[in-house]
């Protein structure tokens, strides 16, 4: 299912965009499981984010076992990662603070937004400031300088001008990293699943998929689909009439 395709269903409601309405389960399965996610103040500061793990689910209030340093920007907006490609949490952070070194509290969250997989979700970036790739060749020698056309949790797909098909299916791109302009994204590598000829002459869409990454770069990449899934619903709401 295409970027498109998927607004569309936004828009009658065909689809529930992300959220999961009913968090309590989710959150007592994560408290369970004891996974370790990621802890980071906004969707633009992904590179701050610090270990964390959900260690109660009350009621009326979370416990998250993190230290958060005190160089770090404002809470206000902090989100939780948990499990790659799964869940997001929103936490209420205007009432975010320490319990201790260790334990953190804040309100129970109303929302909790899970991420599909690639084969059921790509969103499309937003056409300004425009997302860019730079990569580079499989040999690791030329630079490339693509757009991205839509992001997921598990990969990607560009476009790149060239003469020729500039990789073939399987091929490594090291080195990879994506920016607007505002935010960038640590580097990963990418494994090329596919290689199409584009919608002008000499342009190639090449799709790709992360090849092991590390926990911070799906962190990142799920941050970056979250935020432009939300500035597209919120640009879309306006555009609309009202009822």
């Amino acid at each position: 299912m295409d970027s498109a395709t998927l607004s569309k269903r936004f828009q009658t409601l065909e689809l529930a965009p992300f959220a999961v309405h009913s968090p309590a389960a989710i959150l007592q399965s994560l408290v369970s499981c004891g996974l370790v996610g990621q802890l980071m103040p906004d969707a633009q500061h992904a590179g701050l984010g610090i270990d964390c793990q959900l260690v109660e689910a009350r009621k009326d209030c979370l416990l998250l076992r993190a230290r958060i340093a005190p160089q770090t920007p404002p809470w206000q907006q902090a989100l939780a990662i948990f499990k790659p490609g799964q869940h997001i949490v929103r936490l209420p952070c205007a009432e975010l603070f320490a319990c201790n070194d260790e334990l953190l509290q804040c309100r129970f969250p109303e929302t909790i937004w899970q991420m599909p997989r690639r084969a059921l979700f790509r969103v499309a970036p937003p056409a300004a400031p425009p997302l860019r790739l730079k990569a580079h060749s499989p040999s690791g020698s030329s630079p490339w300088r693509g757009k991205a056309i839509d992001l997921s949790v598990g990969g990607l797909s560009f476009a790149i001008e060239a003469a020729q098909a500039p990789c073939k299916v399987d091929a490594i791109l090291p080195a990879c990293q994506l920016s607007d302009g505002n935010w960038s994204s640590p580097h990963f590598d990418l494994r090329v699943r596919s290689v199409e000829p584009g919608a002008s002459k000499d342009s190639w869409r090449i799709g790709a998929a992360l090849y092991y990454p590390e926990r911070d770069i799906i962190s990142s990449l799920q941050l970056a689909s979250y935020r432009f899934e939300v500035s597209n619903r919120a640009i879309s709401r306006s555009a609309s009439p009202s009822a």
